[in-house]
């Protein structure tokens, strides 16, 4: 059989996403650092505890916690980082904080116990 060599020109591919989440620009190592400290949650609490609803305020003040012992000159979470074996840092326990709450809020799972202006 003679091969043709002449190159065979395709027509480019549309795929209508312009409004979907642009997943491929997720900064990738920290997604990859944000992991750990759901293991950590995995083994300390059960995986997926977190969906079962958590209060917004205990979500936020964890993070919080985090990123002021990161502010004051600390980078990993001793806790974690003990369990684990390797260091934690206290950002992406701040971000899993977030993360948690930001997913419960979605699924509507969130105990909202924020201050409501009266």
């Amino acid at each position: 059989m003679k091969k043709n060599n002449k190159k065979t020109k395709h027509k480019k591919g549309v795929k209508f996403d312009d409004k979907k989440p642009a997943m491929a620009y997720l900064p990738p190592l920290a997604m990859l650092e944000v992991g750990y400290p759901f293991l950590v949650g995995k083994n300390k609490y059960g995986a997926f505890n977190f969906m079962q609803g958590l209060s917004a305020t205990r979500c936020v003040g964890g993070a919080l916690r985090h990123i002021f012992q990161f502010m004051a000159g600390e980078d990993y979470d001793k806790e974690s980082s003990e369990m684990l074996g390797r260091p934690v840092h206290h950002l992406a326990c701040a971000v899993a904080n977030l993360l948690m709450a930001l997913e419960n809020i979605i699924r509507d799972k969130t105990q909202d116990d924020r201050y409501k202006k009266q």
